[in-house]
């Protein structure tokens, strides 16, 4: 007779299972933040609270072990909200509780872009050196007043940073690079493409020596389009980056006719091994032919493929969630010269036999 399998409920593992459990959690977490733009949203897993608050209101048992464990509060998540000025004490309390671990931090202004960010970068200064990421959302003014200079120093495990400001981009001009920190350690790195534009080409070749990941994000507008000489100083900012980029995201990128004669004028390019068009294909002209991977994802403008010559060089192409607005003017068979063609999560009215490389070699 088969022996009867023992089972342990959840409240009865050892408090280094249950730690082990939330850590592996976290990790995930973290992980994620590391990819994605931060938003109001991501802070919110229930109640209000951000991990690992959440676990420490289960049961007095979680609480205790969530509080005896300090890698659980590496990760934090602070809001700049409307009422009152900013307190602290939040963000001390966690830096704190954190110990001497690598923390990850994320703060996002979700109200104004006028005021609080001095103030947080004062109390994130001391803790430069046990930075892992670090992701700023909303912060207009930290790019045209000298704020981001707060954080100027050593951050040698610095590996995620991210400078986005959505709601404010179409605001922003000219900007002098506010940014300082020495981070050689940087593997991904988001700004939003007005914030790329004014790096400073010698802070890039001494931080983005192992760049892994690197996203441009140009807002969600649809006439936000980069004319003329702004795009060549988007390309000569990819070209101080010291080494060909694995990975380039082009969140949004929207080049007018200026843009692009502007960089064949200034014989510029963009170049990457694996290049990401998200939403918009505008620059698909502007690649370089060394170029190995092109992928376009959520674009609903594939039809405009027909007119647009596709890198040389460039042996594979992804469609990601890609569609037409104008089915009627998708080409019957689109010529490539190139080894695969991947096709994945299209709507019904784009079918592979739409854009055919010489091989078939389509998947």
């Amino acid at each position: 007779m088969a022996r009867r399998m023992s089972r342990c409920s959840f409240s009865s593992l050892p408090a280094e299972s249950v730690s082990g459990i939330l850590k592996a959690v976290l990790e995930d977490i973290v992980q994620d933040d590391m990819v994605t733009t931060p938003e109001a949203e991501h802070q919110l897993l229930a109640g209000g609270l951000p991990f690992p608050h959440t676990m420490a209101l289960v049961c007095k048992r979680w609480r205790d072990i969530v509080s005896s464990t300090p890698e659980l509060w590496t990760r934090i998540f602070w809001m700049v909200y409307v009422h009152g000025d900013q307190d602290p004490h939040c963000i001390n309390s966690q830096l704190e509780k954190s110990g001497s671990y690598p923390v990850h931090l994320t703060i996002i202004n979700s109200w104004c872009h006028t005021r609080g960010i001095r103030v947080i970068l004062q109390h994130i200064a001391p803790h430069l050196q046990r930075l892992k990421s670090l992701r700023l959302a909303n912060f207009y003014e930290a790019h045209r007043q000298p704020h981001l200079d707060t954080l100027t120093g050593y951050a040698p495990q610095l590996e995620s940073l991210q400078l986005t400001d959505g709601k404010h981009i179409h605001h922003c001009t000219d900007l002098k690079s506010r940014l300082k920190l020495d981070c050689p350690a940087l593997r991904i790195f988001r700004v939003d493409k007005i914030v790329a534009c004014n790096l400073n080409h010698q802070w890039l070749k001494n931080n983005l020596t192992h760049v892994e990941f690197m996203t441009i994000s140009c807002g969600s507008g649809s006439n936000d389009r980069i004319y003329g000489a702004r795009a060549v100083t988007l390309c000569q900012a990819l070209e101080a980056v010291p080494r060909r980029i694995p990975c380039l995201t082009l969140d949004n990128l929207r080049l007018s006719d200026s843009g692009l004669a502007s960089m064949n004028k200034a014989g510029v390019k963009i170049g990457a091994e694996q290049v990401i068009l998200c939403t918009s294909i505008d620059a698909l002209t502007a690649i370089d032919d060394d170029c190995h991977t092109i992928v376009i994802e959520q674009c609903d403008s594939v039809h405009d493929l027909q007119s647009i010559s596709l890198p040389s060089s460039s042996r594979s192409l992804e469609l990601d969630g890609c569609g037409s607005k104008e089915p009627r003017r998708v080409p019957d068979a689109r010529m490539w010269d190139g080894d695969t063609v991947t096709i994945t999560e299209q709507p019904l009215f784009l079918h592979r036999d739409h854009l055919t490389p010489p091989r078939r070699a389509i998947q």
